[in-house]
């Protein structure tokens, strides 16, 4: 389904991945947000993930 660090780019990626919870980091500007978490919420702003939420206009989200 997906391979290690393959990046999420859109909502089709997203919803998979919180359906089948997929352990995902999330990144800015090159740096490691979150190191692993699960999808809890996928909005077209922003992705919940461990209770936090990251804006998907500036982040970039990858499968662990």
């Amino acid at each position: 389904m997906f391979k290690p660090n393959q990046p999420l780019t859109c909502d089709f990626h997203l919803q998979t991945a919180q359906n089948y919870t997929v352990p995902v980091s999330v990144w800015m500007q090159g740096e490691m947000l979150a190191y692993r978490g699960i999808i809890e919420k996928v909005t077209p702003e922003t992705v919940k993930i461990a209770g936090e939420y990251y804006m998907r206009e500036t982040c970039e989200f990858k499968v662990r």
